[in-house]
């Protein structure tokens, strides 16, 4: 699937959001896990409205959750 401009700003800001929030976590792996699971859902997508929204949710949890030394995304 081709991904909008808009669609990819959001993911964007995404990033920027998350890395703002876990200070500690390095924003190279906040942006990798970020593009991991923004992919997974493009995949199978119908339309892309949603992806960015999702794709925050659930690295936020993870990084919510994760323990040290965890892979930040293990639930994705």
């Amino acid at each position: 699937m081709i991904v909008r401009t808009s669609t990819r700003s959001k993911i964007e800001h995404a990033t920027k959001t998350l890395a703002l929030e876990f200070e500690d976590t390095p924003r190279a792996a906040i942006a990798a896990a970020v593009e991991a699971v923004a992919r997974r859902l493009l995949e199978h997508a119908r339309f892309d409205d949603y992806v960015p929204v999702l794709a925050h949710r659930y690295v936020r949890e993870a990084l919510r959750d994760r323990r040290p030394g965890a892979a930040i995304v293990e639930a994705a």
